[in-house]
């Protein structure tokens, strides 16, 4: 089999090759979120983040050297702190049938 055959066969195959690239992206969920994609999962501020794993309350990694550096959260953890500790705010919730927001 030449080089050239070899290479179309290659590209020929491209267009599948790039949708099963796509659909795996959009399948795989990262292990790991950085400060700011947790405060945007959460809507808690990233210093909160920092002093949560800081302290311990979470599970952290920091890749990087001494200085600087990242600070990396499991994904898992985001969704623990969310079921554990958060509410959903008044406004959000369904009001009961027949009273209205406003107080008389």
């Amino acid at each position: 089999m030449s080089r050239k055959t070899e290479m179309k066969r290659v590209n020929d195959d491209a267009p599948g090759i790039r949708k099963a690239k796509i659909r795996l992206a959009q399948e795989v969920e990262p292990m790991f979120v950085g400060l700011e994609q947790a405060q945007i999962i959460s809507g808690v501020s990233r210093w909160t983040w920092r002093k949560w794993a800081r302290t311990g309350v979470i599970d952290s990694l920091k890749v990087g050297g001494l200085r600087g550096g990242r600070l990396l959260i499991p994904i898992g953890e985001v969704r623990r702190m969310l079921s554990e500790h958060f509410r959903p705010r008044m406004k959000d919730l369904p009001q009961p049938a027949g009273k209205s927001g406003a107080r008389a």
